[in-house]
C-alpha cells in the first residue's frame, strides 16, 4: 500500500509502517495530521541519520495527529527526505 498526504508518503506491510517526510522535522518534531495506523506499545525509529533501531518518543494528539520527537542532532544527518519506521506491537491481520 501506497498513499501520500502533502509532503508525506506512506507504506505499509503486515508488520510495519513507514512515513517519509519530504520536508525536514521541524523544531524537533514530525507532525502527521493524518490519521495514520499507530497504537500503544508500537516502536517508532528513524531510518538514517545513524538512529536505525533507537526508539523516538510519539504522541498521538486529540484530534488525532502524530507527533514524533525527532532530535535535531539526528534531523541534520539526513539531507533530502526522513524515513520513520512505525513497528507494531502486535502483527495485525
Amino acid at each position: 500500500m501506497g498513499a501520500e498526504s502533502g509532503p508525506l508518503r506512506f507504506t505499509q506491510t503486515k508488520d510495519k509502517f513507514c512515513i517519509i517526510s519530504l520536508d525536514r522535522p521541524q523544531d524537533g518534531l514530525l507532525v502527521v495530521q493524518k490519521q495514520v495506523p499507530v497504537m500503544e506499545g508500537d516502536k517508532i525509529t528513524m531510518l538514517g541519520g545513524g538512529r536505525e533501531g533507537v526508539n523516538l518518543t510519539w504522541s498521538i494528539q486529540d484530534g488525532g495527529a502524530l507527533v514524533v520527537h525527532v532530535p535535531e542532532s539526528v534531523v541534520d544527518q539526513v539531507q533530502w527526505a526522513w524515513a520513520f519506521k512505525v513497528d507494531y506491537a502486535l502483527t495485525k491481520g
